[in-house]
């Protein structure tokens, strides 16, 4: 695996992408091929210049702190096949719009913390939020296509939306389209 002109570079036949690229500076890009199928832990923490994620179809989890601290990451795209995102994986992101795919099941614990301006699209397959999975949020737009929170996602999933300095707005019942249309 090599850098080009800012682009990660993944050969034929590679499987797993390790933590050699952890604070790289110069990658602004990462397009995973279909054979890629596990991303490691810490994989792209600190990558700062990282703005453009494309995640291959063999990806089923994003694992701890897999792009953390990668602030001006921007754009994501998430395969269908997807099903968990598990603790820190984007926080400290820049990411303004995610809708997460239908399958996904599993957000853990500050997954998407300290992320200003996003809305996201949460579906009902999502069976597990863990505490604290959008702390330290401002601006945030949560549409979830449950029309209300599921026994399993625990009860400090979601900063208090009492707190009105942090403008967090849960819309409950929403469709993706819906999400799509007033995002």
């Amino acid at each position: 695996m090599r850098i080009e002109n800012g682009s990660l570079i993944i050969p034929e036949g590679v499987t797993k992408i390790d933590d050699s690229f952890r604070g790289n500076l110069d990658l602004k890009e990462v397009i995973l091929p279909d054979g890629v199928c596990e991303i490691a832990p810490f994989a792209f923490y600190g990558c700062r210049n990282l703005t453009k994620v494309v995640l291959s179809s063999g990806i089923k989890v994003i694992p701890l702190s897999a792009f953390q601290h990668c602030c001006n990451l921007t754009d994501i795209v998430l395969s269908e096949g997807l099903e968990e995102i598990h603790d820190s994986a984007f926080s400290n992101c820049g990411i303004s719009s995610l809708a997460l795919p239908n399958g996904a099941s599993f957000i853990g614990e500050d997954a998407f913390s300290k992320i200003s301006g996003m809305a996201i699209f949460i579906p009902k397959s999502v069976e597990v939020i863990e505490p604290c999975a959008f702390k330290e949020c401002t601006t945030l737009r949560i549409f979830c296509e449950a029309e209300k929170k599921p026994d399993g996602w625990n009860e400090l999933w979601c900063p208090s939306q009492d707190e009105s300095d942090r403008f967090i707005y849960v819309y409950w019942g929403k469709s993706e389209q819906d999400y799509y249309s007033e995002a």
